[in-house]
């Protein structure tokens, strides 16, 4: 708020030091005057009982030749103008101020500070002050200032304090070049009296902010400073008065003023409870000081300041705690200030304030501990002085201003975690959320944000819930201003984290749209809080996959993907990977342009980014026209490379989607090949990552379907022993896919020697005996293979095969039938063979299979 001085100061009688003065009977003055005449002018002066006759012939012996008639002229003329307004009224009528200015040139020095002294008190009335200036007395009162001895100084320093009091007189003060004098007056006088009444009339001056660069350049502000530190009160109010007058008006003479030393005699002034002007005077200057100015917030600090203003706050009078609010809401703005408020016990006062019946301090108080809530160690301050409960409570006042800056408050208090559910304890969830729709101003922008902060807390989601801030949420999100409808945004990507009953609601109130809209035409903030909270929303919830595509929602998440920011990309990527989760959405992902920033995303410098992204195109590769387009994208390379140089997630991920691309696509299978996929995806058969493991796996398999090249490139990574290790160690798919890679290796002569040098074959056996059924019919197929020539029949007997091959002729498996007679055929052709098959009940087996086996078994 802008603070201005006050209006000028009364006038001055010039009666300083003088007892009352009884009336005067105008006969005796004019006896009095008789006797100091000489004897040529000797003769009566009679009104004939007439007072302004009287009064006239006082007034003609100003002009009189005689230097001790026109002291007592002046004298007497002065006694009756203090005794009486009457008379004070026809002297004016019989042309004393002309006469009276005409001596202040040509009488002697006594006779000139006599008539300064009594313009002084003819001054104080205004119309006094207006002939005055008509007959051009203040040129030579300001002349006096410098010319006269003490006492015209003094006494024309106070009419020049009372001709200031107006306007134009002012004007004309400066003019003439009365403030040079003034300011050296108020430096060089030892008089205390006319050190008043010079401050008296620079702060009438000052009035006039035209003559504030000649108060400066006459060196006013060290003068005015140097009063602030007398022992005459008076004087300490007129130099308050006017530094607050000369800081009200410029913004760079306030640093000027507080570089010239002016802020320590200030703050000590603070302490006066006696002068309770001059305290009055430093607290509007220190309020305009700290208005724009934040290297003069420090300052003030720096000084001493605070502890005074948090006083004066305490037991100051009303407008003096209201201006003392009002500067400490603006020092708050300073974060070293903030901290300094709390240590110097600003806190407990200013939360008391909020209370206040009266407006202005419930706003202020209210707006300066939304200031200090900035600070973390304030936060937990605030709340141990019991500030939530007065702040939760103003929450429903009528002011705008209480509104916002009580939500405001709450808004910084809410991120400290133990206030986040203080704040639920004290009962404000239900105001906060009422504020969402009826609060004015900033009020719900505040509610919002404070809201979005509670929601982090578990505890606190179903209350916000139950008071209906879902709903008032997203009204918010669709007809708040923008900070409002980010917040709201925030809020509900809270509520939804791991709450399915919130998500329902959210669907439930038609948030979706809403929250696209906002990712469409919101800002950056806005774009991340409305995609995390799409992100949850699609999580593990079918329903709302499809009502995020029903809103429209995937072309801007891909465009977010694509140019959003990095938390936004983060949300972004993982909400379309849920969304991919959904085959109907697969499609239209695809459609909307997501493979390139997908592929793009993978080398992110997010790491959830990059998860997200491998697991968005490993769903995406099932599809076979996804397999073409990620690969012509050049999604190939980056997948490789996420697999070597990513987190597990991503490496896992990555492995997934190059199964994917190799599945029924031998042109991929080569590429992966020539990108050097093989070393990483052999490195993940070691992984402790059963997902790793089993996309690896299965990644491999894909590529070596039908390939001889594929395969031979696979055993040359060296895979195979790893192969062999994961029959035994793996998890049941892991499993099932190695022995499946086995078998499409063992199809090729020349690998089968490295199988059986890794110790393949009794792996084989062991996962046919007691893997599932998949595993069996898999290591049955490599089995077969193995057992075509001669040189591995007899080391599959030594592992002991045949009983599990026997085995699996009895099973439901055509497949693991079919690869179970083959290979049993292949070992019959030697008589260990076929004594093995007997013993193992092989030939009931084979017989059965006659009439009860599936397909070409028989």
């Amino acid at each position: 708020t802008c603070s201005r001085a006050p209006g000028r100061r009364p006038a001055s009688r010039g009666l300083a030091g003088e007892h009352c003065i009884a009336p005067v009977p105008l006969a005796s003055a004019l006896a009095g005057l008789l006797m100091t005449r000489g004897p040529a002018e000797a003769r009566p002066l009679s009104g004939g009982g007439n007072d302004l006759s009287g009064i006239k012939q006082l007034v003609g012996a100003l002009s009189a030749a005689n230097p001790t008639a026109q002291e007592a002229a002046v004298v007497a003329l002065r006694k009756l103008a203090v005794a009486s307004a009457k008379d004070e009224e026809m002297i004016v009528q019989a042309g004393g101020i002309a006469e009276l200015v005409k001596l202040l040139s040509t009488g002697n020095e006594v006779a000139r500070a006599k008539s300064a002294r009594m313009l002084w008190t003819l001054s104080s009335e205004e119309r006094h002050r207006s002939a005055i200036g008509e007959v051009r007395g203040i040129v030579p009162l300001v002349t006096l200032l410098s010319e006269g001895n003490s006492k015209c100084r003094a006494s024309a320093a106070g009419a020049l304090r009372n001709m200031a009091s107006d306007l134009a007189l002012r004007a004309t003060l400066a003019a003439v070049g009365g403030i040079p004098p003034l300011v050296s007056l108020l430096l060089s006088s030892t008089c205390e009296v006319t050190r008043v009444n010079s401050s008296g009339a620079l702060w009438n001056i000052t009035n006039s902010p035209d003559n504030h660069p000649a108060i400066v350049e006459s060196g006013g502000i060290p003068a005015l400073i140097n009063s602030l530190s007398s022992i005459n009160g008076e004087e300490q109010v007129n130099a308050s008065g006017a530094l607050w007058a000369l800081v009200a008006e410029s913004v760079e003479r306030r640093t000027i003023i507080a570089e010239a030393g002016a802020l320590r005699p200030m703050v000590a002034l603070l302490t006066n409870f006696v002068h309770l002007e001059a305290q009055a005077h430093v607290l509007g200057a220190l309020l305009s000081m700290t208005e724009g100015d934040f290297h003069l917030l420090r300052m003030i600090t720096q000084t001493g300041g605070l502890r005074p203003l948090i006083d004066v706050l305490s037991s100051g009078s009303m407008e003096a705690q209201a201006t003392a609010l009002m500067i400490l809401l603006n020092l708050a703005a300073d974060a070293e200030n903030k901290v300094d408020i709390a240590r110097e016990g600003g806190i407990p006062p200013l939360v008391a304030k909020v209370s206040s019946e009266t407006l202005n301090m419930k706003v202020d108080a209210a707006g300066t501990l939304a200031s200090l809530a900035l600070n973390s160690d304030n936060q937990i301050g605030i709340t141990e002085v019991g500030g939530i409960p007065p702040l939760v409570a103003a929450l429903s006042s009528e002011s705008r201003k209480v509104q916002e800056n009580a939500s405001a408050a709450l808004l910084h208090l809410a991120d400290n975690q133990r206030n986040q559910l203080t704040i639920r304890e004290e009962g404000g969830i239900e105001p906060l959320v009422a504020i969402l729709t009826t609060g004015k101003g900033e009020a719900p922008e505040n509610a919002a944000g404070a809201l979005m902060s509670c929601a982090l807390q578990k505890d606190n989601q179903k209350p916000i819930a139950d008071a209906g801030g879902i709903t008032s949420l997203i009204k918010l999100l669709v007809a708040g201003t923008w900070e409002a409808r980010t917040n709201a945004a925030g809020a509900l990507l809270n509520l939804t984290k791991d709450n399915p009953t919130n998500k329902i609601l959210v669907a439930e109130y038609e948030g979706m749209r809403p929250l696209v809209v906002l990712i469409e035409e919101g800002g950056q903030l806005a774009q991340e809080k409305a995609s995390g909270a799409l992100r949850n929303l699609a999580l593990d919830d079918e329903h709302n996959k499809a009502l995020i595509a029903d809103a429209d929602g995937i072309p801007p998440l891909v465009g977010l993907l694509a140019a959003g920011s990095i938390a936004a990309q983060e949300n972004a990527a993982g909400a379309l990977q849920s969304l991919a989760g959904r085959f109907e959405n697969i499609s239209a992902i695809v459609k909307s342009g997501a493979i390139a920033p997908l592929i793009a995303a993978l080398q992110s410098e997010n790491l959830l980014t990059q998860e997200y992204a491998a697991g968005t195109l490993c769903i995406l590769s099932t599809e076979v026209p996804n397999r073409v387009d990620i690969a012509k994208a050049g999604g190939i390379t980056p997948l490789v490379q996420a697999c070597v140089s990513g987190s597990m997630l991503v490496k896992a991920k990555g492995a997934g989607a190059l199964r994917g691309l190799a599945l029924d696509n031998a042109q991929n299978a080569i590429s992966i090949v020539k990108e050097k996929g093989i070393p990483p995806l052999s490195k993940l058969l070691q992984s402790d990552s059963v997902e790793a493991q089993t996309h690896s796996a299965a990644a491999l398999l894909n590529m070596s379907q039908g390939h001889a090249k594929t395969c031979e490139a696979i055993a040359q990574g060296g895979c195979v022993p790893l192969l062999v290790a994961l029959l035994s160690k793996g998890e049941v798919e892991a499993q099932e896919h190695a022995a499946a890679v086995l078998w499409n290796l063992s199809a090729i002569s020349k690998l089968q020697s490295t199988i059986s040098s890794a110790k393949g074959i009794p792996a084989l056996v062991k996962l046919l005996a007691g893997g599932s059924v998949l595993a069996k019919v898999n290591s049955a197929g490599a089995l077969n293979n193995m057992s075509r020539g001669g040189k591995f029949r007899s080391a599959i007997m030594t592992a002991g095969g045949i009983p599990p091959l026997v085995a699996l002729l009895s099973t439901e498996s055509p497949e693991g039938q079919m690869n179970a007679v083959s290979a049993v055929l292949n070992i019959s052709h030697t008589p260990q063979g076929r004594a093995a098959i007997r013993d193992a009940d092989g030939i009931k087996a084979v017989v059965s299979l006659l009439t009860n086996g599936h397909g070409d078994t028989p």
